[in-house]
């Protein structure tokens, strides 16, 4: 590992200080160090800056500080690089930010020592096509992809396929489509299962079903989920990853199915997603 780029949320000022002693402690260690170039700013820092987008795939390593916001928004710019990611918690509750502020140095050391553990995340690839057949956007999801309804507007009735064969017509608020990263997220809210998140494989949970009987639901990762929204008058959304929100009318389609890219997430040796589970849920406690 030869150099290491350094992106924060530039909200979380109480993790400057220590990041200011990251920086200083991988040049000591012989790393080219790239800061996101907004905080680099706001902290009057002298080292080399750059934009976040500028740096994956030019460098060895991401170090990402803030909450899980921030790990996804850093999963947007990826564009298919494999550089390992590894996310700081500051703040909040962190699922995908796994290495403690004082976890930092003794995590980069064993990245240095070829010591540390990567996870393989699956991704997952959403489209809006519309009546016509026209595609009007296509993206890329780390946690989920979510219709939903505006809050003062009546319940959706979503339509929705797997390959060809017709699933279910969904009456409700909305519907989540998640990876196993993400069945921790907005998914585990609705009810959905918590999937190992090595797994390869697509969670469809309702928000809210109007029947019962609409439980969650997962698929192989190899399987294609289509979404129609049939309902008329109503202002629907689709949101991916928290990140970027969509305006969908009546007759478009969202087509949702394993990404070609992955993300690498770095996590320290010692700690395991088990372990995770049990200090961000308190699992098992009774």
């Amino acid at each position: 590992m030869r150099s290491v780029g350094v992106i924060v949320n530039p909200q979380k000022v109480s993790a400057f200080p220590l990041i200011k002693q990251v920086i200083a402690w991988l040049e000591d260690k012989g790393m080219r160090v790239l800061l996101d170039s907004a905080v680099a700013n706001a902290m009057s820092s002298p080292a080399e800056s750059a934009s976040p987008r500028e740096m994956p795939g030019n460098v060895d390593l991401l170090v990402a500080f803030g909450g899980d916001g921030t790990m996804l928004s850093v999963a947007q710019l990826m564009n298919g690089a494999t550089t390992p990611l590894m996310g700081v918690k500051v703040g909040g509750l962190g699922f995908l930010t796994t290495v403690t502020e004082e976890e930092v140095f003794s995590t980069l050391e064993e990245v240095m020592t070829d010591k540390h553990r990567v996870e393989q995340r699956m991704m997952l690839a959403c489209s809006v096509i519309h009546p016509d057949g026209s595609v009007d956007r296509q993206n890329v999801s780390l946690n989920d992809v979510v219709i939903q309804r505006d809050s003062l507007e009546r319940m959706l009735t979503i339509e929705t396929y797997v390959d060809e064969d017709f699933l279910a017509s969904y009456a409700c608020d909305g519907l989540i489509i998640s990876t196993p990263t993400g069945s921790t997220a907005h998914s585990l809210s609705a009810g959905g299962p918590i999937l190992y998140p090595e797994v390869e494989a697509i969670v469809v949970t309702p928000i809210c079903p109007h029947m019962l009987t609409n439980r969650p639901l997962v698929l192989s990762a190899n399987q294609v989920l289509r979404a129609a929204v049939v309902s008329k008058f109503l202002s629907t959304g689709l949101m991916i990853d928290g990140q970027i929100a969509i305006r969908l009318h009546p007759g478009d389609e969202v087509v949702v199915g394993k990404s070609p890219f992955s993300i690498r997430l770095v996590a320290p040796s010692s700690k395991s997603y088990f372990e995770v589970l049990r200090a961000k849920l308190n699992w098992g406690r009774r």
